[in-house]
């Protein structure tokens, strides 16, 4: 089983669309996906109910994450999928380090998300699963029109953090 946890700390940022783009992708193909939710909006948790109402075929189990259960995943699934809050530092990010196989960070084109971003993954790379490779890191740019010159902005800060783009 994967576990890939969605950071970044700033809010807005994408986490919860990627989130949930990432588990339909997993579903689609027949996997079976939990999508774990530690964020106090809990936006990944209306779009399950939307797409349960909506008559969505492939399934996705919501799984309800607190500091009890989020070492024992849900049995049976392949893929565990976790939206994080905005603001995740310290302790919980550590936390979360600790589980995760991959952390995918959100980034959009601002420089406020891009400053963000850089500050989030400083913290990351102090962290020994992430030093050791056990927990890799890589950005995903949002929002971003891959025609537009923008596109070229992004990947510059993704090269200069030495960090891969997706």
């Amino acid at each position: 089983m994967s576990v890939i946890a969605v950071v970044n700390r700033k809010g807005g940022s994408g986490k919860s669309t990627l989130a949930t783009h990432l588990a339909a992708v997993f579903a689609n193909v027949g996997a079976a996906v939990a999508l774990g939710d530690i964020d106090r909006q809990q936006s990944t948790r209306t779009w399950l109910r939307q797409r349960k109402e909506s008559g969505e075929r492939t399934k996705i189990l919501g799984w309800n994450v607190d500091a009890k259960t989020f070492v024992r995943a849900p049995v049976g699934i392949d893929h565990v999928v976790m939206d994080t809050p905005g603001g995740l530092t310290g302790l919980d990010l550590a936390r979360v380090v600790m589980y995760a196989d991959a952390i995918l960070m959100p980034v959009c084109n601002s420089l406020f998300d891009r400053a963000s971003a850089a500050d989030c993954l400083a913290e990351l790379r102090t962290m020994p699963r992430v030093q050791s490779g056990r927990c890799r890191v890589a950005a995903v740019g949002m929002r971003i029109d891959p025609c537009a010159e923008v596109v070229d902005r992004v990947r510059a800060w993704a090269a200069e953090q030495k960090l891969s783009l997706v």
